[in-house]
C-alpha cells in the first residue's frame, strides 16, 4: 500500500498536490484538516473551549465520525 503525507504551511498549495497524486496513483486522498475541523465544529456545538487533554480523550472515545469518499470529495459526517 502506497502511504503519502504531504505537510506545510497554510496556502503553501499542499491539497492541490495531494489531489494531484492521488489521481496520478488512484490513491484516496484523506484531508486530515478536514477531520480537524469536524471535531472544532463538535466540540463548538457542546460549547467546549480550550479542550484540555482528557477531554479531548472522551471526545474521541465517544465521537462517531464517519469519513466517506466518493469521485471527487471527501465527506465527514
Amino acid at each position: 500500500m502506497i502511504k503519502i503525507a504531504i505537510d506545510g504551511l497554510s496556502g503553501s498549495g499542499k491539497g492541490e498536490l495531494a489531489k494531484g497524486l492521488s489521481k496520478i496513483f488512484n490513491l484516496k486522498h484523506l484531508d486530515t484538516g478536514a477531520i480537524f475541523r469536524t471535531m472544532g465544529i463538535v466540540f463548538w456545538k457542546k460549547k467546549i473551549e480550550n479542550p484540555n487533554e482528557s477531554e479531548i480523550e472522551n471526545f474521541l472515545s465517544d465521537a462517531k465520525i464517519e469519513i466517506n469518499f466518493d469521485t471527487n470529495s471527501q465527506r465527514m459526517f
